[in-house]
């Protein structure tokens, strides 16, 4: 177990991958380039339209029937409900983005600016 890998980055253009999330075949990986998207099983990657530096990526618990998504990174969060082929901005002064418990849930919370 382990003793052999294969590189699976066949139209990744980075080898910095930040986070990671997984359901059937498709994988979102975040980058710092943005949201690079696989089909068929991490085989071959495709950028989506979110290329910024991202932290954080999950999937909803019925990403296989909803296609939700969610990234994060420094104060801004974004959704897909395309299973990560394109992006919207779901809001800006987001802090706490990180995946916080065993089921990949993304926890965010609004940020108040000013004193």
């Amino acid at each position: 177990g382990g003793s052999t890998w294969t590189a699976l980055n066949a139209g990744l253009g980075t080898t910095l991958v930040w986070d990671v999330a997984a359901s059937g075949a498709t994988v979102l990986a975040a980058t710092p380039l943005g949201i690079y998207r696989s089909t068929d099983g991490a085989a071959t990657w495709t950028l989506s339209d979110l290329t910024a530096n991202l932290a954080q990526v999950a999937t909803s618990p019925n990403f296989p029937s909803d296609g939700v998504a969610f990234a994060a990174s420094g104060s801004h969060a974004w959704i897909s409900t395309d299973a990560g082929a394109t992006w919207a901005l779901l809001g800006a002064n987001v802090v706490g983005a990180a995946r916080g418990d065993e089921h990949g849930v993304m926890h965010l919370r609004r940020c108040a600016r000013g004193v």
